[in-house]
């Protein structure tokens, strides 16, 4: 029961992130020209404006790492040597297991964003000249000292803990740091490894699952736990099995627009005794082989995409079309559900695809042909298709329709019964 609290409150955390601390952290400190210089003015109402969503990006991160912590512990007790447990350490908590990773990847998909945003730094410099406008004359703000020392406190703090990037290693450090029971770190090794495997297994195909990549992070985040845990005795075939994941996906998804390298990842976070199972030459393998899929994208892509874009074509067919009412409401609703969960996967396979791409040219600084921007194109103008196509919900109206009709005619036998009596 608390493992399944911990968990709805890891898959609450990750809807919040996704939602709102990402986009907030991906977006700020942007503006129209950043060649213009702000005016004292204009710095303190940026800093105003701006000082208070990075307060709550903190509390959110101190949120996150509460609830790692908490459902590290609840499993670790599990598999402790209490006997009151015994009974609980047949039973398969590979959701439990997941959540933790789920939890711990929100940490790599902060640090990620911050790295990735270099008007983060710029602001925070706006921020400390703030700081010392008000120094040098807080009565004309209505100010004191104590109010200035505070807010140079929380610069400093932001500073320190956010735009450090270091969060995800700092929770990790934090969970390491004990000694823990033999059978929990066999379990999570080997739960872990059969995640990993079923999850790739089904990549890149028409079983795919539409948190599939979520988990492979999750997965990732586990193994980097793991090596920390025993930091001098790597699990060979899991780190082999996780450094891997490149070969399958160029890059893991945190959320729809965070994503992270997965050789890059393991290389920073693994213990080095887990770095040892790797081949000789690293990360150079990895670039090696981002080399090799872009050189052969002319022949790859075009065809992937055709598969992708026909797919996503008869979706659009069948999801815009006045669907077949029958009588059984379950029926009905249930077919429906189903398209819906079609569209999406294919949303979510088609737009990593297209991310994969943009990215294997930015990061090997390769320029992209013209053939290659009309293929690009191509797929972003199905993306917005299917997007209108989920927003409009041509056939909501029909469907509210019949269901109203359901619940009419079972009402309607329901007062002739009692009628009767």
């Amino acid at each position: 029961m608390i493992l399944a609290h911990l968990g709805g409150e890891v898959e609450r955390l990750s809807a919040v992130a996704d939602e709102t601390i990402y986009p907030m952290l991906t977006t700020f400190g942007e503006r129209a020209n950043d060649a213009d210089v702000m005016s004292d003015a204009e710095l303190r109402d940026a800093f105003v404006g701006k000082l208070e969503p990075l307060q709550d990006a903190l509390l959110f991160m101190d949120q996150v790492r509460a609830v790692v912590c908490n459902l590290f512990t609840q499993l670790t007790v599990v598999y402790s040597t209490f006997a009151a447990y015994t009974p609980y350490q047949t039973v398969r908590l590979a959701w439990s297991f997941d959540m933790l990773g789920r939890a711990l990847a929100i940490g790599v998909g902060i640090d990620e964003v911050v790295r990735n945003n270099r008007a983060l730094r710029s602001a925070l410099m706006n921020f400390k000249r703030v700081v010392l406008l008000l120094r040098a004359n807080p009565e004309q703000f209505g100010m004191n000292e104590v109010d200035v020392v505070s807010l140079d406190s929380a610069v400093a703090i932001i500073e320190n803990q956010l735009l450090s990037s270091s969060f995800f290693a700092s929770v990790l450090t934090q969970l390491t740091e004990t000694e823990q029971p033999d059978r929990f770190i066999k379990e999570l090794a080997g739960t872990t490894l059969e995640l990993l495997e079923s999850t790739t297994a089904r990549l890149n195909t028409d079983s795919e699952r539409l948190n599939d990549k979520r988990t492979l992070l999750s997965c990732l985040c586990l193994t980097m736990l793991h090596s920390g845990l025993v930091p001098d005795i790597a699990d060979r075939k899991l780190c082999m099995k996780a450094w891997e994941v490149y070969k399958v996906c160029v890059l893991v998804s945190v959320t729809t627009t965070v994503s992270v390298c997965p050789g890059a990842i393991l290389e920073a976070h693994l213990s080095p005794a887990a770095r040892e199972c790797f081949p000789d030459n690293g990360l150079e393998s990895v670039i090696s082989f981002r080399r090799e899929t872009l050189e052969t994208l002319d022949e790859t892509f075009p065809a992937k995409l055709l598969d992708l874009l026909s797919a996503s074509v008869a979706w659009l067919t069948k999801f815009t079309a006045t669907p077949n009412v029958s009588h059984s409401l379950s029926s009905t609703m249930n077919a429906r559900t189903s398209l819906f969960q079609e569209g999406m996967r294919l949303v979510n396979r088609l737009r990593h695809y297209t991310q994969e791409i943009i990215h294997l040219h930015v990061s090997l600084e390769a320029p992209v042909t013209k053939r290659r921007v009309r293929l690009i194109a191509r797929a972003v103008e199905m993306l917005q298709a299917m997007c209108e196509a989920f927003t409009q919900n041509l056939n909501l109206s029909l469907e509210v329709q019949h269901v109203l009709k359901f619940l009419a005619d079972r009402i309607h036998r329901m007062m002739v019964r009692l009628k009767r009596f």
